[in-house]
């Protein structure tokens, strides 16, 4: 039976969480208590399964509860249940929070999204993983710099200057950033030179996006393999983040979707560096496998490694504490269908977007589907008939860089 642990400070809203859930019981032992510090008494106790937590709260408020959970209980599934939508408590929860719900939350989306956060736990601890990631001397840390980053977000007071200031810091990073700026996929029309300016130009949340994606490119930049080039994947990462913002923007989604979705771009193919830098000799089979056309690029790796880069990019962002959401993106983008959802969301996003990257770079966007697009999955969700639209954005927005 899963235990689980609902913090909040208002009494009514604790009453109101117990009747409404009054139907799991037989399912969830659960306890509700009004402040953080009585829910680290409560965990001392015993160890809990899930935390709910209120973000706005005396004393200790949500995002501080759960970022000592994290610390002291790092396999606890930590949500925040909130009634304040404003970007400022999203960046707060950022980094202790797997997932962030809005109150007035439906039972059954609550029942649903802890039993989504649980099946990508088990899909993190699985054991081919596991054992890859013990052949490694190390794994990428989450930079520095991405987390000073992260930190000025959440200060009520933060701005694009004071980011730039930050990164401006670093040199090597602020040449990086400057040298993504300037590639066509911005489509600036005069180089930018002053890092203070490009931060200003793409945002806040690019920046943060391509200061984690260059943290862990320049990682692996000396990888050398007969069929695998560093500076395209990270080309097609790019250029997929572009995409999946667009496309999540045509879609209707909130901005802070679009914003995660275009971070999950960056990071979608993550796990092919890692494999490619831990498991050489595998990861050379898979690419001569994929060359010869017998196979897929996730079928080759799954027979060779029992695993596939998708599941080993989305155990590297849980490492991180990246949200849940993002996590999936990269762990299902491949397969979105598999991840049992039947609405759009940042996994079919992330999907779509790759499939488009593919499309422009070997043919022109308009094409028929590549073969890497699940079409099946989008029929079921009844968006297949978007595809023109999307390769239309593409060729919008290639056509803006070329020029």
């Amino acid at each position: 039976m899963r235990r689980v642990l609902f913090v909040d400070d208002e009494p009514k809203v604790l009453d109101g969480l117990r009747r409404l859930l009054r139907s799991l019981r037989k399912e969830w032992q659960m306890e509700f208590v009004t402040s953080g510090a009585e829910g680290l008494q409560e965990m001392e106790k015993g160890p809990f399964d899930i935390v709910v937590a209120d973000m706005k709260m005396p004393g200790m408020d949500g995002a501080e509860l759960l970022s000592l959970v994290k610390e002291r209980y790092p396999d606890t599934i930590r949500i925040i249940l909130s009634a304040q939508t404003g970007k400022e408590a999203l960046l707060r929860s950022i980094g202790s929070t797997h997932q962030f719900l809005h109150k007035p939350c439906d039972p059954e989306q609550l029942k649903w999204t802890i039993r989504r956060a649980e099946r990508l736990r088990g899909l993190l601890g699985n054991q081919a993983v596991r054992s890859l990631i013990a052949r490694a001397d190390s794994l990428p840390a989450l930079p520095d710099l991405f987390q000073q980053v992260v930190a000025e977000l959440q200060k009520p007071n933060a701005s694009l200057r004071d980011v730039g200031k930050l990164i401006g810091q670093d040199p090597g990073m602020s040449t990086r950033i400057l040298q993504v700026v300037n590639s066509p996929f911005f489509g600036l029309r005069r180089p930018m030179t002053d890092v203070e300016r490009a931060t200003a130009y793409i945002g806040l949340d690019t920046t943060n996006a391509i200061v984690l994606g260059v943290s862990v490119f320049a990682e692996y930049e000396d990888i050398e393999l007969p069929g695998f080039s560093v500076r395209h994947l990270w080309e097609h990462s790019l250029l997929t983040s572009r995409l999946a913002r667009l496309v999540a923007e045509q879609e209707g989604m909130d901005s802070q979707l679009v914003e995660d979705a275009g971070l999950a771009g960056t990071l979608h193919d993550t796990g092919k560096l890692l494999l490619a830098n831990h498991a050489r000799d595998e990861f050379r089979q898979v690419l001569i496998r994929v060359a010869a056309g017998d196979t897929t690029f996730s079928a080759a790796e799954t027979e060779l490694l029992g695993t596939n880069h998708a599941e080993v990019g989305a155990y590297l962002a849980g490492r991180w504490g990246l949200s849940d959401g993002i996590i999936e993106a990269i762990a299902y983008h491949n397969h979105p269908g598999d991840s049992d959802t039947d609405t759009l969301d940042l996994n079919t996003v992330v999907h779509v977007a790759s499939a488009l990257a593919v499309a422009a770079g070997s043919a022109a966007p308009d094409a028929e589907p590549p073969d890497c697009l699940d079409m099946t999955h989008l029929q079921r969700l009844g968006i297949d008939e978007h595809w023109p639209r999307w390769c239309e954005a593409t060729a919008e927005l290639l056509e803006v860089a070329a020029s």
